[in-house]
């Protein structure tokens, strides 16, 4: 009996706004032309576990890393790529995994910055909150629909420092600099091997 073929498992992480989900989406298109990958963000499964049961963020968390893993573990593709911030704290040291940080080249930062900014303001509009939220409940709704206040003279200059800072932090663990293009070139490339 022949053992299956290998899987590939490539974490892709990077801050607010640089393309994460759209990533994921084109990865997902391509999985539908034939290629045998699959993409997931982090996002999906603590979203789906918090409408299950809301409670303390950390056991949200805990309950939606076990998702994923479950769902890595089934899923038929031989490359599964996952996006989102969540493996900060759950898959930074998995064995074999390919990590990804996405740069932002220096000619679109503004711009990605200004988009990120609306989105989260179209995402407040479309998705308030509602009344009863308190405590810890507000906290997980604020960091869920990646809200933030944002004040636009003063945030642009976060906005660079979080991403200097994550970019660091991430290439000390191990992670890969690469563009959004050429992220998804190199898991085509092993999507076809």
């Amino acid at each position: 009996m022949s053992e299956p073929p290998r899987k590939t498992i490539v974490i892709i992480r990077g801050i607010p706004g640089v393309g994460k989900t759209w990533m994921c989406q084109a990865i997902n298109d391509m999985a539908a032309g034939g290629l045998s990958v699959a993409c997931v963000d982090t996002d999906d499964f603590i979203f789906a576990e918090y409408k299950k049961s809301p409670g303390p963020l950390e056991d949200i968390r805990e309950r939606a890393a076990d998702a994923m893993e479950t769902f890595i573990e089934e899923c038929p593709a031989r490359v599964v790529v996952v996006c989102g911030v969540m493996f900060q704290t759950i898959y930074h040291h998995r064995m074999g995994a390919v990590k990804i940080f996405i740069s932002i080249p220096p000619d679109q930062f503004y711009n990605i910055y200004l988009r990120t900014v609306e989105r989260q303001a179209a995402a407040w509009k479309t998705r308030p909150p509602s009344d009863d939220l308190r405590g810890e409940e507000i906290i997980w709704y604020v960091a869920a629909a990646g809200l933030e206040a944002i004040n636009l003279s003063s945030s642009f200059e976060k906005y660079v420092h979080l991403y200097s800072q994550a970019k660091d932090q991430d290439l000390s663990r191990g992670y890969r600099l690469k563009t959004q293009s050429q992220a998804l070139a190199y898991i085509e490339a092993l999507a076809q091997e």
